[in-house]
């Protein structure tokens, strides 16, 4: 009977840990998969604009939103939308290095900080051409 038992509890503490190290897992692939879709986004985008309550990234022939909430981050690809369990702080919005507040402003640089007790700063940038200058009000 006491081996039964043991041979339980010694189960019990396995599955705890594979689910533990389960969920860990997951979390770590949607933080990769949301840091490579932002980066992509904010590299191969014709310009990026601030929106309310986040960011939408300007291509030729479509434009990705991403919306910056308490609990989550949402990127939305027509009528795709991708969930992310993310919960971003302090996120700031910059162009050529100072903060945009205004919706509709470029934007060059993205910040927030993700986590409690270790958390990290991510940081977006976008790199614009000289003709994105000339072609628009931006640098004004």
């Amino acid at each position: 009977m006491i081996v039964i038992s043991l041979t339980y509890k010694t189960l019990d503490i396995v599955f705890m840990q594979y689910r533990q190290f389960s969920k860990s897992r997951k979390h770590m692939y949607e933080l990769s998969l949301m840091e490579t879709l932002l980066t992509k986004d904010f590299a191969n985008s014709g310009y990026v604009l601030r929106v309310d309550d986040g960011i939408m990234c300007k291509y030729r022939h479509k434009n990705i939103l991403y919306t910056f909430s308490d609990g989550f981050l949402v990127r939305r690809e027509g009528s795709i939308a991708d969930t992310f369990n993310i919960k971003p702080r302090n996120v700031k919005y910059y162009f050529s290095d100072r903060e945009v507040r205004d919706t509709n402003g470029y934007l060059d640089k993205i910040a927030f900080i993700y986590g409690e007790e270790n958390s990290k700063l991510f940081t977006y940038r976008k790199v614009y051409a000289a003709d994105f200058f000339l072609n628009t009000k931006a640098a004004q």
